[in-house]
């Protein structure tokens, strides 16, 4: 949790390749081994396609932020499935 804390300051002080690369070669890593399909995974996908947005690296920010939005609709289903909705 510290580190992805430190993340987010990076990327809110304007340090966006750093937190870039440590949300990709560590926190996503862990996350999908971790977590798998989870809320806190799809939003740090939204987080890395904000990120690259910010970079001007268009293809990849959608490329993220489309795997986030696939993730939650997932979950949304999952849920409602579970809940009779």
């Amino acid at each position: 949790l510290f580190i992805f804390i430190l993340v987010v300051a990076m990327f809110v002080s304007g340090n966006l390749r750093a937190a870039v690369n440590i949300w990709t070669n560590i926190c996503l890593v862990r996350y999908r081994e971790l977590l798998g399909q989870h809320p806190f995974t799809a939003s740090l996908l939204h987080y890395l396609g904000d990120a690259y947005q910010c970079l001007g690296d268009l293809k990849r920010a959608v490329a993220f932020k489309r795997e986030s939005l696939e993730m939650r609709k997932y979950l949304l289903g999952m849920y409602s499935q579970i809940r009779g909705l």
